[in-house]
């Protein structure tokens, strides 16, 4: 293997899978738009809907502001509408399993929206509005509005669903307070509006980079693939020590040249980053000895990455590629900081569970296929029970028993039917692999082939330029796959 290996440059093939700038789909005969549900999304509304508004956010800020209390008055709604025409999200309704937008085309209309959607509280601290917003379960997005409290700053609570939100609440927040000094936001609402149209708006709703599914899949048969790429022996060690030196662990640099490969063949323009699906593994929490009663420790798990480090001039840079892999990284181990997931996962899932049941058995039912697939990697980490191996190596040798069958190859696969390509990583014996699950229902085998070549050669650029020093110098933490 060289170690001046090149990054593939050559633009990909033909394909005939377009990749959409959006989930989001118009109605022509209303001028909404609205998409389905997925993932966590729906397992987070389920329990909303199931379990007393559970996982409601309710969020606030509080201000400094010189502006006159009259005036702060009139500009406060104003200030919203300025809010929703730059964060959208906030104009979003939710179904049982479905998002939607309306397009608010008329000034009378925006006054309606402001009126039920932007309200004043009288004579309460913004702590007391948000304690009374917290014991109350609303479905509607709304912001309360506290200018004159009996103590304390003046300042807002907003209430939203957990569903498409999480740590963007505070962006919802600061805008709402930035717009409040806007020129537009004075004196009156008229000034600060325009008509919104769906054209305008699609592709300012989150837009995720993925591997596009083949748009005729309706049509398709099934067939399963369980396709292996093999890492050489200098790949594998100039893998690890590479993300030694660089202080990540295997996983996120190689899910980090997953993201950046994706980008590169099937960025179209409108992706506002990568949702980026992985699977984390609960033995962490368990002693070593603890291993064999706990037979399936994986814990779902989803990240978000921007756009900015995905779809720059340099993103296959090494350097890139390992700032990449270190925000992934750390963005895994706020999800995996402690054990407090696996009760999450313990109380939705008997919702879940019937959701889906339910779904499947009737008549009508058509599974939700995406548009393009989330970047997925799984990492199955090594499989090699080095002390047990030595354990009974040792018992037969004591035993004068010379050893007569020996496991020589290993290699892990199974079904994957959802319309997503699964990157399963994992070693055996210091032998690296990649499995690549996926159903030719969805994707064309060439395609993913070629995405995987790819991904190889980012993989390969980043992990020997440490060899020959370059890709930045962070920290030497082991490795870990």
């Amino acid at each position: 293997m060289s170690m001046t290996q090149e990054e593939p440059t050559a633009t990909p093939r033909a394909s005939i899978m377009v990749q959409a700038k959006s989930e989001w789909n118009l109605d022509p005969a209303t001028g909404s738009i609205s998409r389905k549900l997925r993932g966590a999304e729906l397992i987070v509304r389920a329990s909303e809907l199931t379990n007393n508004g559970n996982f409601q956010l309710n969020i606030l800020g509080e201000f400094e502001t010189t502006i006159p209390r009259a005036e702060l008055h009139k500009r406060c709604q104003a200030a919203w509408w300025l809010t929703r025409q730059s964060l959208p999200l906030v104009g979003v309704t939710l179904g049982h399993e479905q998002a939607s937008f309306q397009p608010i085309r008329s000034l009378q209309d925006a006054r309606r929206w402001v009126s039920e959607t932007c309200v004043f509280a009288d004579g309460l601290t913004c702590e007391e509005v948000l304690l009374a917003q917290v014991r109350q379960a609303s479905d509607l997005t709304k912001l309360t509005v506290i200018l004159a409290p009996p103590s304390g700053r003046p300042g807002c609570v907003l209430n939203i669903s957990h569903t498409l939100t999480s740590l963007d609440v505070y962006h919802i927040i600061a805008s709402f307070v930035a717009n409040l000094s806007s020129p537009s936001s004075s004196p009156d609402l008229e000034r600060a509006f325009s008509p919104e149209t769906a054209a305008a708006l699609t592709p300012r709703l989150p837009a995720s980079l993925g591997i596009p599914v083949h748009p005729a899949h309706r049509a398709r048969a099934s067939l399963v693939h369980n396709e292996q790429v093999r890492f050489s022996a200098a790949e594998a060690a100039a893998s690890l020590a590479a993300a030694r030196a660089r202080g990540v662990s295997l996983t996120a640099l190689f899910f980090a040249c997953i993201a950046v490969g994706v980008a590169k063949r099937h960025a179209r323009g409108g992706e506002d980053g990568a949702h980026l699906v992985f699977s984390g593994n609960a033995r962490r929490w368990l002693g070593a000895e603890a291993g064999p009663p706990v037979g399936m420790s994986v814990l779902p798990g989803a990240l978000w990455l921007g756009k900015a480090s995905l779809l720059a001039d340099d993103a296959g840079s090494p350097a890139n590629v390992f700032a990449v892999a270190r925000a992934i990284q750390e963005r895994q181990g706020r999800d995996l900081a402690s054990e407090h997931i696996v009760g999450v996962y313990d109380e939705l899932a008997p919702t879940a569970f019937r959701s889906m049941m339910e779904a499947s058995s009737a008549s009508s039912h058509q599974p939700v296929v995406p548009l393009v697939s989330r970047p997925t990697l799984t990492s199955q980490g090594e499989f090699f029970q080095q002390q047990q191996q030595q354990q009974q190596q040792q018992q037969r040798a004591d035993e004068g028993i010379p050893p007569r069958a020996r496991l020589v190859h290993f290699r892990t696969g199974g079904r994957n039917t959802d319309p997503n390509v699964c990157f399963a990583l994992y070693s055996f014996r210091g032998d690296m692999r990649c499995n690549l699950l996926f159903d030719a229902k969805y994707f064309d085998r060439d395609d993913v082939m070629a995405l995987m070549e790819t991904v190889m050669g980012i993989f390969r650029r980043a992990i020997f330029s440490v060899q020959d020093g370059g890709g930045g110098n962070e920290g030497t933490p082991a490795a870990k796959i």
